[in-house]
């Protein structure tokens, strides 16, 4: 368990280094450093996702795709990375394939903000109105909640639950009457089989 703690640490230190070369728009560095991240650790998804990202602000939209569509294969309710698969064939001149994969995205993760804005604009576009509507209403959710929630739902959505789970009982200790905050606490008691507690949570989250 130690070394499986410390391998994480390693692989989660070498991806804020690259975020941080993005972030100095050294894109190109960043692609270097994420190549070789995805050949030490190729079964974790995380350095897949960040060569993605590496390879979309190269202005690689196609390697980008194929990174993507390689990694949804493997893990096909990978919101995030449909969202990123969503970016990409939007910055290639796709907005019916970027449309669906944002759709694919909030199926799999209903709190990632990006794909709902997406999915508005996309909506308006065609001129569905209504349908602008309904994922502008999402967006205002989600704008409106503390990102404290919107993380913890992400995390859970990722299928993080033990960080998802730390974090959400030590939001619930400075906000006990969130009722956002006991829903996704009871999601949580749902996987873990604590369907006692799950009910518990979601009687006093309609309250």
């Amino acid at each position: 368990m130690a070394g499986e703690t410390e391998t994480k640490r390693k692989m989660d230190a070498a991806i804020l280094d690259i975020i941080t070369e993005l972030q100095a728009g050294r894109a190109e560095q960043g692609l270097k450093k994420a190549g070789a991240l995805v050949k030490s650790y190729p079964d974790e998804t995380e350095p897949q996702m960040v060569l993605a990202l590496c390879e979309r602000r190269a202005g690689k939209g196609a390697a980008a795709i194929k990174t993507l569509e390689t990694l949804l294969e493997r893990v096909p309710t990978h919101g995030r990375a449909w969202q990123e698969l969503g970016h990409c064939r939007r910055a290639v001149g796709s907005p019916d394939a970027a449309a669906y994969a944002y759709r694919k995205a909030v199926d799999a993760n209903d709190y990632l903000v990006g794909s709902w804005q997406a999915i508005a604009a996309y909506e308006a576009w065609i001129g569905n109105q209504l349908g602008a509507r309904m994922a502008g209403q999402e967006v205002s959710y989600l704008q409106g909640l503390p990102q404290q929630l919107v993380a913890i739902g992400n995390l859970l959505n990722d299928r993080r639950f033990e960080e998802a789970e730390a974090l959400c009982r030590e939001f619930l200790e400075t906000h006990p009457d969130s009722a956002e905050a006991k829903r996704l606490l009871a999601k949580m008691g749902v996987e873990f089989g604590r369907m006692e507690d799950a009910a518990r949570l979601l009687e006093q989250a309609v309250q």
